[in-house]
């Protein structure tokens, strides 16, 4: 009936609305690991005018990141595009009859795709929330005594080994940690942008969990064809 697809059309809306942001929040912690892998900063001695400190050279990501999370959020965020994009498509198109849309195939269907996305949206927050929670926190005296990397061309430099950091506390606490000098503020930006990643998954989750119960509703309630109350097969439209 009118009303089920006009509820879908609005949390199909929400979600998309949502799935877009998340996208680009997450591909932006993915370019920055990118761009990162290779590069780094002088460690700055605080206490003497900025100048660097014994030509500690040290990587700006640390030896061991959690990186499926952020892969996980991304499939799952393009993911919902599209199938929040296709849904809405054929709702609008059949908006008129609502004859092929409020077919049970479609709807079943619809059903179980949901039901599907929203599972795969919970096991990307559960996976963003675990590897928040289980991150390492950083510690300046941990760093390497001695240079334990070495770059293509030989130059040997520090890399921080010591735990398992989410970009999102590695990036907030280098921002605020000791002797970063001037890459705290690329820290800064990319921690803010983490934030907003990880805060916008719980709605990003609710979303997906509205539309699913929509869809189950509709597929148990909806579909009547007043005012006789039949079920609209596929058959009936020529679709099978």
């Amino acid at each position: 009936n009118r009303l089920s697809r006009f509820l879908s059309v609005i949390s199909l809306t929400l979600l998309l609305l949502l799935s877009i942001p998340t996208l680009v929040l997450k591909a932006f912690g993915y370019n920055f690991i990118e761009i990162n892998a290779e590069m780094g900063f002088y460690l700055v001695n605080d206490e003497g005018q900025g100048k660097p400190a014994d030509n500690g050279l040290v990587a700006a990501l640390p030896h061991n990141l959690f990186r499926v999370p952020e892969k996980l959020v991304l499939v799952v965020a393009m993911l919902n595009i599209l199938l929040s994009m296709a849904h809405l498509g054929f709702l609008v198109w059949d908006w008129r009859a609502g004859r092929r849309t409020q077919t049970r195939a479609f709807r079943r269907n619809a059903m179980i795709l949901h039901i599907i996305n929203a599972v795969l949206v919970l096991c990307a927050l559960i996976a963003i929330s675990v590897a928040h929670k289980k991150s390492s926190t950083f510690q300046y005296q941990l760093i390497p005594k001695d240079p334990n990397v070495a770059s293509p061309s030989g130059y040997r430099y520090f890399r921080y080994d010591s735990g398992t950091f989410d970009l999102e506390t590695w990036t907030c606490e280098l921002k605020d940690a000791r002797g970063v000098g001037d890459a705290r503020k690329d820290y800064s930006a990319q921690c803010h942008i983490e934030v907003a990643g990880r805060m916008i998954m719980t709605p990003f989750f609710l979303a997906a969990v509205t539309i699913t119960m929509l869809s189950v509703w509709a597929l148990i309630v909806g579909g009547k064809e007043m005012p006789y109350n039949e079920q609209i097969y596929t058959k009936d439209v020529d679709l099978e």
